[in-house]
């Protein structure tokens, strides 16, 4: 299925990462610890490869790359 993202560009997204996108290491367990990641954001362009996010850090406009290989589900708000 191809969606076109560019409907979707001004709300917000909510998008879930895959559980091992962000595996950081137990050292005490000496095995992997998966985290679930997720990024709530307005959508401000879309290409082949991911999505802009886009948020305000310290007074300055910032644009979020998430690639479309570790998303798991995208929930869209205002649909």
């Amino acid at each position: 299925m191809n969606l076109d993202w560019k409907e979707y560009i001004n709300p917000t997204l909510n998008v879930t990462m895959l559980e091992d996108y962000s595996a950081t290491k137990d050292l005490k367990a000496d095995r992997p610890l998966y985290e679930i990641v997720f990024k709530t954001k307005r959508l401000v362009n879309a290409y082949d490869d991911g999505l802009i996010l886009e948020t305000e850090r310290e007074g300055e406009n910032i644009g979020i790359l998430i690639p479309f290989t570790p998303e798991k589900c995208v929930e869209i708000f205002n649909f």
